[in-house]
């Protein structure tokens, strides 16, 4: 169930490593808000830092059902979600992180649905361990900003940059 979202950029680099413990299982997952000052070049690659702290410029997390939750592990195990080129462009907006119970980031996903590309943290969730960046199809592009945008998260359906930043 864990996954989370991410993308390029500076601040918020690496992400924790250690996949659930059998004693940690993922108790939630939360959608993020990401680069929300519209930086250029984003603050965030990761919702959170690998010590587990939220990165500077994200917005207020949202907890995901458990109906959105199965949708997000849906969208991540269909093979129709990838595709794309992943060196295209990097601007996160968005981001899922599966927290334990305990509240730590087990695995964390930044998504940018501008540049169509994913990055994961440890990898991204249901795929080969690398490259955790992937690029997303028209498909997933579009179940991914469904999604989004029933998590309640901004800038879901925006095609340019200046359309989230009044740019």
């Amino acid at each position: 169930m864990g996954l989370s979202l991410l993308l390029v950029g500076a601040a918020c680099a690496a992400a924790p490593t250690a996949a659930p413990a059998a004693s940690n299982p993922i108790g939630s997952v939360i959608a993020v808000p990401m680069n929300i000052s519209g930086a250029v070049p984003p603050v965030c690659q990761l919702p959170f830092s690998a010590e587990g702290k939220p990165c500077a410029d994200t917005g207020q997390p949202v907890t995901m059902t458990p109906a959105q939750v199965t949708t997000l592990d849906g969208v991540l195990a269909d093979p129709a979600t990838w595709g794309g080129d992943e060196a295209k462009c990097t601007l996160p907006l968005h981001g899922f992180v599966w927290l334990d119970d305990a509240g730590r980031v087990r695995q964390q996903l930044a998504v940018s649905l501008l540049c169509d590309k994913v990055e994961g943290a440890p990898a991204v969730p249901g795929q080969p361990a690398a490259p955790a960046v992937r690029g997303i199809s028209e498909v997933g592009a579009t179940a991914l900003r469904a999604l989004c945008a029933d998590a309640g998260l901004p800038h879901c359906h925006i095609s340019e940059p200046g359309q989230a930043f009044g740019r």
